[in-house]
């Protein structure tokens, strides 16, 4: 079995230079990272993760816990996987919803099967539920790092990355308001959703203080599903006011409301403005 010594002779480079390249491809130069890669396939070589793992104290992989939900977390899981890689890490993705009927102990396996699979760090993307505030507290103990992703958490300490929803709701409404628009609807994600509740309230702040209040009537019930969405808009369209332009909490919620507007005979953006937001 041909080990980093023998890759590194038949690439021509030094063993420091092989180590470098299988701990991040961009620790070398492309010409030596072409030598190495044409090297290992021709001699078949595996790195062995275990050895590296005793010599490094490091497993060089970590976890990316998510509910799988749809494009918006693929988009996520996708970024991460690609920054990690360009580190030289692996990303393991663990999904923290499980069967509805056992999501508690689901949740509460997720730290130890980590621990087994010597995982060294995470990033959790968080669903807002109970099990997700539990699954939070284990990581607090883990002992490892880690990172909480796109949910806004007023508990001092914890290492978080989150979009300020509240200010893209703002935005939304004054591109509106800026382009004259005067009838308005609001399209909700589910709302017991943090993130949901924060875009709504910055477009209903920022209309308010122009002195359009955005009435009960002109908030429709939205998901993260664009089938949702354009089922209730159908079903509900003879009662919609008068509008041109909406605010939809996430882009699915979005492309449902557009698919109903025009099989209403409706064009965006001639009769209507729609901003999407993920």
């Amino acid at each position: 079995m041909s080990n980093q010594r023998d890759v590194a002779k038949l690439a021509g480079v030094s063993s420091a230079s092989v180590s470098r390249f299988l701990t991040n491809p961009n620790l070398v130069t492309p010409k030596v990272a072409a030598a190495v890669e044409r090297a290992i396939a021709t001699l078949d070589y595996r790195l062995d993760h275990s050895a590296q793992t005793l010599k490094t104290g490091k497993s060089f992989h970590v976890g990316l816990l998510s509910p799988a939900l749809g494009s918006y977390h693929s988009n996520i899981f996708q970024a991460v996987e690609n920054q990690l890689a360009n580190e030289g890490y692996y990303c393991t993705i663990f999904d923290t919803l499980g069967p509805d009927s056992r999501r508690a102990a689901h949740s509460r396996s997720l730290l130890p099967i980590m621990r087994g699979k010597q995982i060294d760090g995470a990033l959790f993307l968080p669903l807002n539920t109970a099990d997700d505030d539990l699954t939070i507290e284990q990581l607090r103990d883990w002992g490892h790092p880690y990172v909480i992703l796109d949910r806004n958490l007023a508990i001092p300490g914890i290492p978080q990355v989150v979009i300020d929803n509240y200010k893209a709701g703002r935005l939304a409404a004054k591109k509106f308001l800026s382009l004259g628009h005067k009838d308005f609807l609001f399209i909700w994600g589910l709302q017991d959703f943090p993130s949901s509740r924060d875009r709504f309230a910055g477009f209903r702040d920022e209309l308010r203080e122009a002195g359009v209040p955005l009435s009960f009537d002109r908030q429709l019930e939205g998901d993260f599903l664009a089938s949702h969405t354009y089922r209730f808009t159908r079903s509900i369209w003879s009662r919609l006011p008068h509008f041109t332009a909406v605010f939809a909490a996430n882009d699915p919620s979005a492309l449902g409301f557009l698919k109903a507007a025009r099989e209403e005979g409706l064009d965006c953006p001639r009769d209507f403005s729609l901003i999407g937001f993920d």
